[in-house]
Protein backbone atom coordinates (compact mmCIF):
# COMPACT_ATOMS: atom_id res chain seq x y z
CA UNK A 1 0.00 0.00 0.00
CA UNK A 2 2.81 2.37 0.91
CA UNK A 3 4.63 1.66 -2.37
CA UNK A 4 1.42 2.27 -4.32
CA UNK A 5 0.90 5.62 -2.57
CA UNK A 6 4.48 6.71 -3.28
CA UNK A 7 4.11 5.74 -6.94
CA UNK A 8 0.89 7.73 -7.25
CA UNK A 9 2.51 10.73 -5.53
CA UNK A 10 5.44 10.59 -7.96
CA UNK A 11 3.05 10.52 -10.94
CA UNK A 12 1.10 13.51 -9.58
CA UNK A 13 4.33 15.49 -9.07
CA UNK A 14 5.45 14.72 -12.64
CA UNK A 15 2.11 15.84 -14.06
CA UNK A 16 2.22 19.06 -12.01
CA UNK A 17 5.77 19.80 -13.18
CA UNK A 18 4.77 19.16 -16.78
CA UNK A 19 1.70 21.43 -16.46
CA UNK A 20 3.88 24.25 -15.12
CA UNK A 21 6.38 23.94 -17.98
CA UNK A 22 4.58 26.04 -20.58
CA UNK A 23 7.09 25.84 -23.43
CA UNK A 24 6.68 25.74 -27.20
CA UNK A 25 9.29 23.47 -28.81
CA UNK A 26 10.39 22.93 -32.42
CA UNK A 27 13.07 20.76 -34.02
CA UNK A 28 14.15 23.09 -36.85
CA UNK A 29 14.65 26.82 -37.51
CA UNK A 30 11.67 28.87 -38.65
CA UNK A 31 11.36 29.41 -42.40
CA UNK A 32 8.38 31.78 -42.40
CA UNK A 33 7.14 34.61 -40.20
CA UNK A 34 4.28 32.43 -38.91
CA UNK A 35 6.81 29.87 -37.62
CA UNK A 36 9.04 32.36 -35.80
CA UNK A 37 8.90 32.84 -32.02
CA UNK A 38 7.32 36.11 -30.91
CA UNK A 39 8.62 38.12 -27.94
CA UNK A 40 7.61 41.59 -26.78
CA UNK A 41 6.42 43.87 -24.00
CA UNK A 42 3.39 45.56 -25.58
CA UNK A 43 5.43 48.47 -26.99
CA UNK A 44 8.37 46.82 -28.74
CA UNK A 45 8.59 43.32 -30.10
CA UNK A 46 10.55 40.87 -32.20
CA UNK A 47 10.12 37.58 -34.00
CA UNK A 48 13.11 35.25 -33.68
CA UNK A 49 13.71 32.62 -36.38
CA UNK A 50 16.40 30.61 -34.59
CA UNK A 51 18.78 30.20 -37.52
CA UNK A 52 21.96 28.16 -37.23
CA UNK A 53 24.59 30.11 -39.17
CA UNK A 54 22.30 33.05 -39.95
CA UNK A 55 19.87 34.45 -37.41
CA UNK A 56 16.96 36.62 -38.52
CA UNK A 57 15.06 38.87 -36.13
CA UNK A 58 12.12 41.00 -37.30
CA UNK A 59 11.76 44.13 -35.16
CA UNK A 60 8.63 46.10 -34.25
CA UNK A 61 7.86 49.36 -32.45
CA UNK A 62 4.34 50.49 -31.59
CA UNK A 63 5.03 54.11 -32.66
CA UNK A 64 5.65 53.25 -36.33
CA UNK A 65 2.59 54.01 -38.47
CA UNK A 66 2.04 55.39 -41.97
CA UNK A 67 0.60 58.63 -40.57
CA UNK A 68 -1.11 60.37 -37.68
CA UNK A 69 -4.17 59.06 -35.80
CA UNK A 70 -7.49 59.86 -37.42
CA UNK A 71 -9.50 62.70 -35.86
CA UNK A 72 -13.09 63.78 -36.50
CA UNK A 73 -13.86 60.90 -38.85
CA UNK A 74 -17.58 60.16 -39.18
CA UNK A 75 -19.66 57.98 -41.49
CA UNK A 76 -23.07 59.59 -42.14
CA UNK A 77 -25.90 57.04 -42.26
CA UNK A 78 -23.84 54.29 -40.62
CA UNK A 79 -26.48 53.49 -37.99
CA UNK A 80 -29.13 52.86 -40.65
CA UNK A 81 -27.04 49.99 -42.05
CA UNK A 82 -26.97 47.99 -38.79
CA UNK A 83 -30.41 46.35 -39.37
CA UNK A 84 -29.34 45.47 -42.90
CA UNK A 85 -26.16 43.82 -41.56
CA UNK A 86 -28.21 41.75 -39.10
CA UNK A 87 -30.63 40.62 -41.80
CA UNK A 88 -27.74 39.62 -44.07
CA UNK A 89 -26.18 37.55 -41.27
CA UNK A 90 -29.54 35.90 -40.47
CA UNK A 91 -29.96 34.72 -44.06
CA UNK A 92 -26.34 33.55 -44.27
CA UNK A 93 -25.22 36.18 -46.77
CA UNK A 94 -21.90 36.97 -45.11
CA UNK A 95 -20.44 38.62 -48.21
CA UNK A 96 -23.20 41.26 -48.13
CA UNK A 97 -22.84 41.64 -44.35
CA UNK A 98 -19.10 42.23 -44.73
CA UNK A 99 -19.65 44.82 -47.49
CA UNK A 100 -22.24 46.69 -45.38
CA UNK A 101 -19.95 46.55 -42.35
CA UNK A 102 -17.13 48.11 -44.39
CA UNK A 103 -19.39 51.08 -45.03
CA UNK A 104 -20.15 51.42 -41.30
CA UNK A 105 -16.45 51.32 -40.43
CA UNK A 106 -15.61 54.07 -42.90
CA UNK A 107 -12.34 54.48 -44.75
CA UNK A 108 -9.18 52.66 -43.79
CA UNK A 109 -7.10 54.10 -40.96
CA UNK A 110 -3.33 54.39 -41.03
CA UNK A 111 -1.32 51.18 -41.27
CA UNK A 112 1.03 49.70 -38.68
CA UNK A 113 4.60 49.44 -39.99
CA UNK A 114 7.46 47.02 -39.14
CA UNK A 115 10.66 48.60 -37.87
CA UNK A 116 13.14 46.45 -39.80
CA UNK A 117 15.04 43.16 -39.89
CA UNK A 118 18.24 42.31 -38.04
CA UNK A 119 20.28 39.57 -39.75
CA UNK A 120 23.17 38.05 -37.79
CA UNK A 121 25.61 35.89 -39.75
CA UNK A 122 27.89 33.54 -37.78
CA UNK A 123 30.96 32.66 -39.81
CA UNK A 124 32.53 29.22 -39.64
CA UNK A 125 29.47 27.18 -38.62
CA UNK A 126 28.71 24.20 -40.87
CA UNK A 127 24.94 23.68 -40.66
CA UNK A 128 25.32 20.17 -42.13
CA UNK A 129 27.36 19.13 -39.07
CA UNK A 130 24.71 20.28 -36.59
CA UNK A 131 22.80 17.73 -34.48
CA UNK A 132 20.26 17.92 -31.68
CA UNK A 133 18.65 21.17 -32.82
CA UNK A 134 15.93 22.56 -30.57
CA UNK A 135 14.07 25.88 -30.70
CA UNK A 136 11.79 26.92 -27.84
CA UNK A 137 9.78 29.74 -26.31
CA UNK A 138 9.07 29.61 -22.60
CA UNK A 139 5.66 31.07 -21.74
CA UNK A 140 6.76 31.17 -18.09
CA UNK A 141 9.63 33.65 -18.54
CA UNK A 142 9.09 34.79 -22.19
CA UNK A 143 12.60 33.75 -23.27
CA UNK A 144 13.17 32.41 -26.80
CA UNK A 145 16.06 29.96 -27.18
CA UNK A 146 17.70 27.88 -29.86
CA UNK A 147 20.27 25.18 -29.08
CA UNK A 148 22.24 22.69 -31.12
CA UNK A 149 25.37 20.56 -30.98
CA UNK A 150 28.28 20.86 -33.37
CA UNK A 151 31.06 18.37 -32.78
CA UNK A 152 31.16 17.89 -29.02
CA UNK A 153 30.17 21.47 -28.23
CA UNK A 154 26.68 22.79 -27.39
CA UNK A 155 25.59 26.25 -28.57
CA UNK A 156 22.67 28.26 -27.17
CA UNK A 157 21.17 31.61 -28.12
CA UNK A 158 18.66 33.47 -25.94
CA UNK A 159 16.41 36.46 -26.57
CA UNK A 160 13.77 38.33 -24.60
CA UNK A 161 12.20 41.78 -24.33
CA UNK A 162 12.35 43.63 -21.02
CA UNK A 163 9.21 45.48 -19.94
CA UNK A 164 10.90 47.67 -17.32
CA UNK A 165 13.90 48.63 -19.48
CA UNK A 166 12.07 48.59 -22.83
CA UNK A 167 14.93 46.79 -24.60
CA UNK A 168 15.27 43.73 -26.79
CA UNK A 169 18.23 41.54 -25.84
CA UNK A 170 19.84 38.74 -27.84
CA UNK A 171 22.74 36.66 -26.52
CA UNK A 172 24.58 34.01 -28.55
CA UNK A 173 26.94 31.68 -26.73
CA UNK A 174 30.43 30.83 -27.92
CA UNK A 175 30.89 27.37 -29.40
CA UNK A 176 34.63 27.24 -28.80
CA UNK A 177 37.11 29.01 -26.45
CA UNK A 178 37.65 31.91 -28.85
CA UNK A 179 34.61 33.89 -30.03
CA UNK A 180 33.26 33.39 -33.52
CA UNK A 181 33.07 36.39 -35.79
CA UNK A 182 29.55 37.68 -36.39
CA UNK A 183 28.21 40.22 -38.90
CA UNK A 184 25.20 42.37 -37.95
CA UNK A 185 23.56 43.98 -41.01
CA UNK A 186 20.39 45.92 -40.20
CA UNK A 187 17.91 46.38 -43.02
CA UNK A 188 15.19 48.97 -42.50
CA UNK A 189 12.03 47.99 -44.32
CA UNK A 190 10.66 50.53 -46.83
CA UNK A 191 7.98 52.71 -45.27
CA UNK A 192 6.33 55.86 -46.58
CA UNK A 193 5.68 58.12 -43.62
CA UNK A 194 3.57 61.22 -44.11
CA UNK A 195 5.79 63.02 -41.63
CA UNK A 196 8.95 61.92 -39.79
CA UNK A 197 8.86 60.91 -36.16
CA UNK A 198 9.96 63.79 -33.91
CA UNK A 199 13.60 63.50 -32.90
CA UNK A 200 14.20 60.40 -35.04
CA UNK A 201 17.61 59.70 -36.58
CA UNK A 202 18.77 57.35 -39.31
CA UNK A 203 21.65 54.93 -38.76
CA UNK A 204 23.68 53.52 -41.67
CA UNK A 205 23.31 49.79 -42.32
CA UNK A 206 25.65 47.59 -40.33
CA UNK A 207 26.13 49.97 -37.40
CA UNK A 208 25.29 48.45 -34.04
CA UNK A 209 25.62 50.49 -30.86
CA UNK A 210 26.47 48.56 -27.72
CA UNK A 211 25.95 50.00 -24.27
CA UNK A 212 28.12 49.16 -21.30
CA UNK A 213 27.11 46.02 -19.31
CA UNK A 214 24.06 46.63 -17.17
CA UNK A 215 21.78 44.84 -14.73
CA UNK A 216 19.59 43.98 -17.70
CA UNK A 217 22.43 42.15 -19.44
CA UNK A 218 23.13 40.29 -16.21
CA UNK A 219 19.46 39.27 -16.17
CA UNK A 220 19.76 37.90 -19.72
CA UNK A 221 22.93 36.05 -18.71
CA UNK A 222 20.99 34.45 -15.84
CA UNK A 223 18.09 33.47 -18.13
CA UNK A 224 20.54 32.20 -20.74
CA UNK A 225 22.11 29.74 -18.28
CA UNK A 226 18.80 28.31 -17.07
Amino acid sequence: MKKTFMALAAIVLCVMASANDLTLRYDRPAQFFEEALVIGNGNIGATVYGGINRERISLNDITLWTGEPETGVTTPGASSRIPEIRRAIDRGDFRAADSLNMFVQGHYSENYQPLGTLNITFNGIDSAAVTGYNRSLSLNNAVARSTFTIGNLRRTTSAFVSASDSKTLYRPSRIQPRPRRAIFPIRALPAHFKQPHPGSTRQPAGVVERASPSALEQQLHHQHKR
